[in-house]
């Protein structure tokens, strides 16, 4: 239940308008700590439990991603807009005067990590483009996602099973559910960390 209230009403509220509006780094950290946080609470485990374990079991996308297919998607969208369209010669004039706004700062960084500026696509449509553009983001995401979680020796045995970024609905915030994704996890509340 906490996995749908999250999905259906927090996180349409919180990326409304995240096409065209430019939030602070710190603003969009406290975004990704406050849905790992939700997703802990979905899952019912403790703060130690690896971001990437909770991630790959509650499918959500991070914030990050979620900017990153909006803008890219509303940029597509500009270029294919008529000429006579005030948010196409807004566009066109920000380009042909080199000029830097924080939107078209954070385009760039988007577009440069997610890979549009190594390989192109020919734009054809706004849905068609909206679709790949979602699609390349996924993967980058998950490329990044399993890189991570090669880097984090807890999560040999979790890796091994779980190839995807994909909710699993095997967990119902019970005290069962919750030791299933810790064992998987190898996250135990019998294990001793380092201080």
């Amino acid at each position: 239940m906490i996995r749908d209230l999250w999905k259906m009403v927090h996180v349409p509220g919180l990326t409304f308008g995240n096409a065209v509006v430019c939030i602070s780094p710190t603003t969009r950290e406290w975004l990704e700590r406050q849905q790992r946080e939700v997703g802990r609470a979905a899952l019912g485990c403790h703060y130690r439990v690896a971001n990437e374990a909770i991630q790959g079991d509650v499918g959500w996308s991070s914030f990050e991603a979620r900017e990153a297919a909006s803008k890219i998607a509303y940029r597509g969208r500009l270029t294919l807009m008529r000429r006579t369209r005030w948010a196409r010669r807004v566009f066109e004039y920000l380009s042909a005067t080199c000029m830097r706004t924080d939107w078209t700062r954070r385009l760039y960084q988007l577009e440069k990590k997610y890979g549009f500026f190594a390989e192109a696509s020919p734009i054809e449509t706004a849905a068609k483009w909206t679709v790949e553009v979602r699609m390349r983001v996924r993967e980058a995401e998950e490329t990044r996602w399993r890189e991570a979680m090669e880097a984090k020796s807890t999560l040999e045995c979790y890796r091994k099973h779980q190839d995807s970024i994909c909710g699993s609905r095997l967990y119902d915030n019970s005290i069962g559910s919750s030791l299933l994704f810790e064992a998987r996890a190898w996250a135990l509340r019998t294990l001793e960390y380092r201080k």
